[in-house]
């Protein structure tokens, strides 16, 4: 989830360039006429409509990496009619849209203050629109994080099948995997002590378990003892298993790392299966 950014909450079929600097043209009831701001701009001119709004910032690894929590915010919501580009001027109206602010005024020390700008072709002046774009708006990040591990771990766009039902098959395959793997990052990242046996079926995690204490992945310390009954430890065996090893910043893998290790564990799992015959 982005901290800090300006984005299209759209309903309808437009696009909207993301620079702040757009223009955007609104009726200035102080001076009763017409004024063009910049779209970063405008948001201080209106009234907040909703304060007290908890956000739940989601945690990341990285380069940026962050603990997950809660920004208390306030939400502004205004009609503007955003300008098109100067080369466009006479081609293209004006294009009516309401636009939202949802800003964290008094972030925690040493954090970045959550700020959302966000333009949607439906709406109105009112706190329960406002509340309806932004729950929009929380919902996408979510979705997109999820579509990005189906492209880079499938690599379903490379799919060259010759007609839909075959496509069809293989896409139930693919989301299936995605979605557990994504499941996986957010289990470990958000609910870290869920018991790993609700998460991991008992083959997966004799398999995690016997792999990395054969293999001797596990750091010389914990070789030998039982691996804890979070699923957070688990995750991070998994990982461990394809070679990444955390790091200060990066406590937890990526889900790319995830998606690899993953697909290894099931051929794991159904060889060992295999092994055991049918029950």
């Amino acid at each position: 989830m982005h901290l800090s950014s300006l984005n299209l909450c759209v309903i309808g079929r437009v696009r909207v360039h993301l620079g702040r600097q757009r223009k955007v043209r609104v009726w200035d009831a102080a001076v009763r006429s017409e004024m063009i701001r910049p779209i970063e701009a405008q948001p201080d001119f209106e009234q907040a409509l909703v304060t007290g709004r908890k956000v739940e910032i989601e945690s990341q690894g990285g380069a940026r990496a962050r603990e997950k929590r809660t920004a208390v915010t306030e939400i502004r919501i205004g009609p503007v009619a955003v300008l098109p580009p100067k080369e466009r001027a006479g081609e293209v109206a004006p294009l009516p849209a309401w636009l939202v602010r949802v800003l964290e005024p008094d972030p925690p020390p040493g954090e970045e203050g959550l700020e959302w700008l966000l333009l949607s072709s439906e709406g109105a002046a009112t706190a329960q629109w406002a509340e309806r774009i932004v729950s929009w708006y929380e919902r996408r990040w979510g979705i997109e994080e999820y579509f990005r591990l189906l492209k880079t771990g499938t690599r379903i766009e490379d799919r060259r099948l010759r007609d839909a039902e075959a496509l069809g098959k293989c896409l139930v395959f693919d989301v299936i995997t995605a979605w557990r793997v994504f499941s996986l990052d957010r289990y470990a990242r958000d609910a870290p002590e869920t018991p790993a046996e609700t998460v991991l079926t008992a083959d997966e995690l004799a398999v995690i378990e016997g792999v990395t204490e054969a293999e001797r992945l596990r750091p010389p310390r914990e070789r030998g003892q039982p691996v804890g009954p979070d699923i957070r430890s688990w995750v991070v065996l998994l990982a461990r298993m394809r070679g990444w090893r955390p790091k200060k910043h990066r406590e937890l893998p990526g889900n790319e790392v995830l998606w690899q290790a993953y697909r290894q564990l099931q051929t794991m799992v159904r060889y060992r299966q295999s092994l055991r015959g049918p029950p």
